[in-house]
């Protein structure tokens, strides 16, 4: 939600500046944070690529937001774990298409059969748990009346 960003943001910010007081290794501070800033301000790539992640992060949680409103937190889970899991299964082909390219990921064996096995899991859990609720919500008559409502 909104308030959670802003206070995440809040949160980040006030440890930012705590990193940037405390002595450390990086230009004499735990965390050169004005540094960082600085170079990702001289590169127009850097810049570049920091505004679309930002606004592919804002476009994120507003679609989270969005299936929670109209479709509930069940499915916006579900949406949630195929993503992750897609995410993973699209890297490792694109692996697979150009392993010399530096993109992607290895299919490793038993670490590649284990993420399948517990990607397979989680999936099935949701699905059996919407599947579950749907026919409950129809047994105490709520999916019906909700239905109704819509169509009037």
């Amino acid at each position: 939600t909104a308030v959670s960003g802003v206070f995440g943001s809040a949160i980040m910010a006030g440890l930012m500046v705590i990193a940037q007081l405390l002595p450390g290794g990086d230009d004499g501070s735990a965390e050169n944070t004005i540094g960082t800033f600085n170079r990702i301000t001289a590169s127009w790539l850097c810049v570049v690529l920091f505004i679309i992640i930002l606004l592919s992060v804002l476009i994120d949680m507003i679609g989270a937001t969005a299936l929670t409103k109209y479709f509930g937190a069940t499915t916006k889970e579900s949406v949630l774990t195929f993503r992750i899991v897609g995410a993973w299964f699209l890297a490792c082909l694109i692996y697979a298409i150009a392993p010399s390219s530096g993109f992607g990921e290895e299919w490793e064996g038993e670490t590649a059969a284990m993420k399948t096995a517990g990607g397979v899991v989680i999936i099935a859990g949701v699905f059996f748990y919407v599947q579950w609720r749907r026919e409950h919500e129809e047994e105490l008559g709520k999916v019906a009346a909700y239905e109704r409502a819509e169509t009037e």
